[in-house]
């Protein structure tokens, strides 16, 4: 028998696990909920992603929606700061004796430590002991400018696409709601307080052995956090997450989840160059996200009161990265769009396929 998930909030992240529900192992999607105040009951679920119309409909959270589940998964909204709407949930979840999943984001949010381990340890380099391992397989890592740019739902995509074709995938993902479709997030020593150079290593290690163990055909990383800092005041991780995993494991494709904003071809061309120098791979694949990015405005002490995101749609933004401007080399597509997406993991699994000796 399989166990009831339920999701709530319903973010970005968690309807790409609503549109991807056929992956699913050992659950079926009970309950997609939303806060009452958001007025979204009855709504698909495109109405907080932007992509197609998936038949997924939302319902108006209560206390009384845990009655049926047996797991229900906590995530944060960046657009919901209000952090009683997560802790009155989690309490109320606990008090019916149903399983809580909470995501990395929330944890850090409620300051709960559910996903820390680790103390603080120097580590210093070994060099008779101490060695990075080369991987013989192709490898694709997605990265971000930051939340909101629909980099689950790319790593689904391209999950989907390569099984399809008959490939045996490892994957490691940005979300922690992976692990209900049959695939770990990112282990949690990369985001403890521990030396950089002793994360760098033991993530290396930790794919070596999950490629030992799975023998796959392809690996998929997917990373959180931007891949720089926005500027002072809004740091976005500094990129230092996605340095020391692309320095662990060295990418062949490289794919960025962007904002919608009219960026121009130097724009792409320039982050290119910036996947080249600090990540060791040329960045040549854009998804154009469902989402702007607005950074919020200075207050009277010189700080950033907030941050604003506007939804998209698929529909929009299309019609602008399709407009007959020419991008070069670069491919850009919308990871909730079917035939742009599967355009663009075509065109990754047709530059895999021209290195010599790596897709059997």
């Amino acid at each position: 028998m399989q166990n009831r998930l339920s999701l709530y909030p319903m973010t970005k992240d968690m309807c790409a696990i609503a549109r991807y529900s056929n992956m699913l192992q050992n659950y079926s999607l009970y309950g997609l909920y939303s806060p009452s105040f958001s007025g979204l009951n009855g709504e698909d679920i495109n109405t907080i992603d932007g992509g197609i119309l998936s038949n997924y409909q939302l319902s108006d959270y209560s206390t009384d929606a845990n009655i049926m589940n047996d797991t229900i998964l906590l995530d944060y909204d960046e657009n919901m700061k209000d952090v009683s709407i997560y802790s009155d949930a989690l309490c109320a979840a606990k008090n019916q004796y149903r399983d809580v999943i909470i995501s990395r984001k929330l944890d850090n949010i409620l300051h709960l430590g559910t996903h820390s381990t680790a103390t603080n340890i120097a580590f210093s380099e070994k060099p008779e002991i101490d060695r990075l391992y080369d991987f013989s397989i192709p490898v694709i890592t997605i990265l971000s400018q930051g939340a909101r740019t629909d980099q689950f739902a790319t790593e689904l995509a391209l999950r989907t696409h390569f099984i399809k074709e008959g490939y045996r995938v490892s994957q490691v993902s940005s979300f922690d709601g992976s692990t209900f479709l049959g695939f770990p997030s990112l282990p949690s020593f990369l985001f403890e307080p521990r030396d950089a150079y002793e994360k760098t290593l033991k993530f290396n290690h930790y794919i070596a052995s999950l490629i030992d163990i799975e023998k796959p055909d392809v690996l998929i990383l997917g990373v959180p956090n931007g891949v720089m800092k926005f500027n002072n005041k809004l740091l976005e991780g500094l990129g230092f997450l996605p340095y020391i995993v692309c320095s662990a494991v060295r990418s062949d494709v490289l794919v960025l989840c962007t904002y919608h904003v009219d960026y121009t071809k130097e724009f792409y061309d320039e982050m290119s160059r910036y996947g080249m120098y600090h990540f060791g791979t040329p960045i040549n694949y854009f998804n154009v996200a469902n989402a702007c990015f607005i950074p919020g405005s200075t207050g009277e002490y010189g700080t950033e009161t907030k941050k604003k995101y506007i939804d998209l749609n698929s529909e929009f933004v299309l019609s602008k990265i399709n407009n007959g401007i020419s991008y070069g080399e670069h491919t850009l597509f919308n990871a909730l769009d079917e035939n742009s997406v599967k355009r663009a993991c075509l065109a990754i699994h047709e530059e895999l396929l021209s290195n010599v000796g790596y897709m059997r």
